[in-house]
């Protein structure tokens, strides 16, 4: 079962939704969406290949695959037994 990596700018990005969705909806929203985000990445260990294939998407061959959510897009690649989530 592969590892999951966050890149420091995708953890960044982790803290700008919390931040965002805190100042708007409140700390109690912030954690319910940041839960539900992360579960959904957790999920990349056991099907790492869940996620959308981006080269189809934008006809360009890439490696990155992506997945949606709680309104945001996840971009990750696979590297060897790893699950690198980028932004």
């Amino acid at each position: 079962m592969p590892s999951i990596e966050y890149s420091p700018i995708a953890l960044e990005d982790l803290q700008r939704i919390r931040d965002n969705i805190s100042a708007i909806w409140g700390e109690a929203a912030a954690k319910i969406i940041l839960k539900k985000i992360t579960s959904d990445i957790s999920r990349l260990k056991q099907h790492p290949v869940s996620g959308v294939d981006l080269g189809k998407i934008i006809d360009v061959q890439t490696d990155y695959r992506y997945l949606f959510s709680e309104k945001n897009y996840v971009f990750y690649y696979l590297e060897f037994d790893k699950v690198r989530i980028a932004i």
